[in-house]
């Protein structure tokens, strides 16, 4: 007897917790960006600008796994402890016995033991004795394990992005979550060769 009473406290108690609970979502804004973004044409040898993404990819956090000066390809990895930097998941808001207000990727780097790995090709093609054009893109493998929901994982390249419906934890509500990049890297990675002397 003692034990129903309990279930039945404990079951009016959850769905209070449940019903002041509110979350919102909101996607990225989601652009198609082409892939003349993520090259540019320097006025320098290919010598040059090959020795200049070396020189920076040894100082940078990229790993190099991959290098053919023939064809021009650097190949590199990496792993973000900060995956918002990177990507972006939108905004998200919840409110009740859990509270959080910022980025989605952000969320679930706190609550769903999120990781996100990638790959950067880098293309370095000799145009003309002095002019050299640099091409960068990256690969993103952004997954989350969501306690009592299962695991999901997001897969995209520079200029794209990814959707998922995903629980929101509220009953059996779900959302459609997008991850797309915040180009960051791409662009610090463009910058530092093409800028290098």
């Amino acid at each position: 007897m003692k034990n129903n009473h309990f279930l039945r406290l404990a079951n009016t108690l959850l769905l209070l917790l449940i019903g002041c609970t509110s979350a919102k979502y909101t996607a990225p804004m989601v652009t198609v960006m082409p892939a003349s973004s993520f090259s540019r044409t320097i006025d320098k040898s290919f010598d040059s600008t090959w020795s200049a993404a070396i020189q920076y990819i040894g100082t940078s956090p990229f790993n190099i796994d991959n290098f053919e000066k023939a064809s021009g390809l650097l190949t590199l990895s990496f792993t973000s402890t900060n995956p918002a930097e990177l990507i972006s998941g939108g905004y998200w808001e919840l409110k009740g016995h859990k509270n959080f207000s910022g980025d989605y990727v952000d969320y679930l780097a706190q609550t769903a033991d999120a990781l996100l790995q990638g790959t950067i090709n880098v293309i370095v093609v000799q145009l003309e004795p002095n002019k050299t054009k640099v091409s960068v893109k990256a690969s993103h493998n952004f997954t989350a394990t969501i306690p009592d929901e299962g695991t999901y994982t997001w897969s995209f390249d520079s200029g794209g992005s990814d959707t998922r419906l995903v629980s929101n934890g509220l009953s059996s509500t779900r959302d459609t979550i997008t991850i797309m990049p915040t180009y960051k890297a791409e662009k610090v990675v463009l910058n530092a060769i093409t800028k290098m002397e």
